[in-house]
Parts: structure tokens; sequence; C-alpha cells
């Protein structure tokens, strides 16, 4: 019932978040006020945005700093790592978990930089942009933790075997098992699919972070380095490989992680060569379902 009941906590938050701020940036694009709607309810579009922030906010893992705006959140699992001797604090708690995933999270990180940029006068005139920027800086600085050598990168820390264990807040994680597993890709576990979303995330957030020019540029090269990787990784037929997971958040594809991560390459960098490969692995994705967007489905973007 527990699994169950994440799971759907899970697909439910996401599918909330996006709604709601579906439904703010149509509101910014047509210029509706909460008066032009017929009904007598008192819509506050930047209350709604501020909530959805807030949202994320809540899932913060690590070191917390003093304007955090959660109160009742605090430091946890700053030990995220030393099992392999690296630092893997930080990032983001899986919504009604306390696992980080790096596959959904590098998904969620683009969306929001994405947002921002395409909206950026929305977040600027409700005073949330500061807030969204360290939502996305929340991620890419783990990205950059987690890259821990050419070829390494951590994807997870946790698993649901001691996370679903224990059903409480993770500043009261057991002691006995706050040293949590961490599992990486490299060399021979390859993981084209992450790769490809993660440099999606870091080069989409390099475009946000850009008065900043040396973590923009930072994040740029971040993301070349794992794209070029995932380029290298490919078979002995130029096909790319998915990851194996530990548990959950099985990808069924990384072609449509391949030109995602390419796309935001070509917007990062206006380098046209980062389009073609876009259109190459475009060809690749065969039948999918033409309705649907979410961390396992690009092909519709």
């Amino acid at each position: 019932m527990q699994s169950i009941n994440r799971a759907f906590l899970k697909s439910l938050s996401l599918s909330v978040f996006l709604f709601i701020l579906f439904i703010f940036c149509v509101a910014i694009v047509l210029g509706v006020r909460a008066s032009d709607l017929e009904t007598d309810a008192p819509y506050n579009y930047g209350e709604v945005l501020q909530k959805s922030l807030y949202f994320y906010e809540v899932e913060y893992s690590g070191e917390l700093t003093e304007d955090h705006r959660v109160e009742w959140r605090g430091d946890s699992f700053l030990e995220d790592g030393a099992d392999n001797s690296v630092d893997l604090s930080g990032g983001y708690h899986d919504a009604g978990d306390q696992i980080k995933f790096a596959l959904p999270m590098a998904q969620m990180t683009t969306l929001l930089a994405w947002g921002a940029l395409l909206y950026t006068d929305g977040f600027v005139s409700t005073g949330q942009m500061a807030y969204l920027k360290n939502n996305v800086r929340q991620a890419t600085d783990y990205f950059l933790k987690a890259h821990t050598a050419d070829y390494e990168f951590y994807f997870q820390v946790g698993n649901t075997d001691n996370d679903h264990s224990f059903w409480g807040p993770p500043e009261v994680f057991p002691f006995d098992k706050k040293v949590r597993p961490s599992y990486k890709l490299d060399s021979d576990n390859p993981g084209d699919d992450i790769l490809g979303q993660t440099a999606a995330a870091l080069a989409a957030s390099s475009m946000l972070f850009k008065e900043n020019r040396y973590y923009s540029m930072r994040l740029l090269v971040e993301a070349k380095k794992l794209y070029t990787w995932a380029m290298e990784d490919l078979d002995g037929d130029g096909e790319c490989e998915v990851y194996t997971p530990v548990d959950n958040y099985n990808s069924s594809s990384c072609a449509d992680d391949m030109a995602w991560g390419a796309l935001w390459l070509y917007k990062a960098t206006g380098q046209f060569r980062y389009l073609k490969i876009a259109r190459e692995w475009a060809t690749r994705f065969g039948s999918y379902n033409k309705r649907g967007y979410t961390w396992n489905q690009h092909e519709n973007v």
C-alpha cells in the first residue's frame, strides 16, 4: 500500500504543478486578470506561482541556507556519497520519498529553467524569479557534484529497501541508515538517457544564469562533457543505451533524451551541429504516445 501511495503522490504532485504552471503562463500571455474570469473567486496568480515553487523547496536535501522559506525543514543526508568517498549532499528528494533520482530531477530542472526563460516578466513581476533560480541551482549544484570524473556520474542515492522501511521526515532518518548507498554510471554501466537529460538541464540552466558568466560557463562545459560521453558511449550500431535502474524510474528509450540534450545544447551554444544531431536522433523515435510528455518521454516537444 505504501508503494502505491508513493507512486500516486509522485504522479499527482508533478501533474498538479504542471497544470498550475500552465494556467499561470496562459494568464500572463493573454493578460487575464482575476476580474475577467467568470467566477467570484479572488484568484491571485502570483500566489499560485509562489506555492508551486514552494513545493520544490519542501523537497530540498542537504544543508539548507538561513533564508530557506520552509521553516520546518532542516539539514538532512549530509553524508550522502560517503559510501564511495564523494560528496553527494544536496539536490532533491523524490516526491513522497527521500531517494534522489537524477532522471526525473534533470527533467524538472529543465522545465523550471525553460519556464523562466519563456516567461521572465511573469516571474519577475511576481517576485518569484530569485526563488526559481534557487530551485534550479539546488539541482545544478548537485549535478556538478555528481559528475565526479570524466566517465563517472552518480544517478541515484538511497534505495527503496532503506527508504520505504522508514516513514518519517529526512531530518530524523535512522542513524544506522544515514550513510545511504550511491549508484553511478561509468564505462561498465552506461546510461545515455540520464546523460542526455542531465546535459539538457545543465544547458538550459546555463542560459538562465547567463548574468553569472563563470557559473553559466561551468554549467555549459559540464553539459557538453556529459553529452560527448553519451555520444562516445553508443554501441556498435550507433544506438544509445538506457541505464539499468536500481529501483523505480525504468527508462523505456534514450533516443528522445539524446535529441532533448542536443536541442538544449543548440539553444545554449547556437552551434548547428547540435541541431543536426537532434534531428538525427528524432528519426529513431519510432512509435510513441503522442499525447504524453513526462520524464520518460520527450518526443512530443
